[in-house]
């Protein structure tokens, strides 16, 4: 289990790089795009952007895997990754000092965290359940457990916007 944690953990670091990274290239490209659609930094600008595609693409696959792994463990193991995680998020954001905008900011990037891993737990389903071997049983075990952890993501997500505003001293009209 501790290697599937630390491979979560670096997948989730470079996920966090290359949409840094991402937004750079595509800010380049749209301005190359704009300004001068003749010249040759237009190409350039353009391999950025598809190697940029294709390696965060492949960062994205190696978190399904590892999740569908994680999943498929006897000992339910990605209940404990991901609320571990959660948990490190929160110990990490807490007593850190906030402003509206980047409490906009925090609270975007915790919308997509959580479609992200709603969408990244149903693609696992299908892959589960393409592959055969998932009776009625089962699918309601692993959608149970799906439940358990999108409500700790909730969770954990609601306590970081609170002590976040209790702290910052935010109001929660600002929400």
């Amino acid at each position: 289990m501790i290697k599937i944690y630390v491979i979560i953990a670096i997948v989730e670091v470079f996920d966090r790089l290359m949409c840094s990274l991402g937004q750079d290239a595509y800010d380049s490209l749209y301005w190359n795009t704009t300004r001068r659609p003749h010249h040759p930094r237009m190409i350039i600008s353009t391999l950025v952007v598809m190697v940029y595609v294709a390696l965060h693409s492949l960062i994205l696959f190696i978190h399904v895997a590892t999740l569908n792994v994680a999943m498929n463990s006897a000992d339910q193991a990605l209940l404990t990754l991901l609320i571990s995680g959660n948990f490190a998020e929160i110990k990490s954001t807490v007593f850190k000092k906030y402003n509206k905008q980047n409490l906009f900011k925090i609270t975007t990037s915790d919308i997509c965290e959580r479609f992200k891993l709603a969408l990244f737990l149903s693609l696992v389903l299908l892959l589960n359940c393409f592959q055969g071997g998932m009776d009625q049983s089962r699918i309601q075990a692993y959608m149970q457990v799906c439940g358990v952890v999108l409500a700790a993501e909730i969770l954990a997500d609601w306590i970081k916007h609170m002590f976040i505003t209790k702290f910052n001293f935010i109001k929660s009209n600002v929400y």
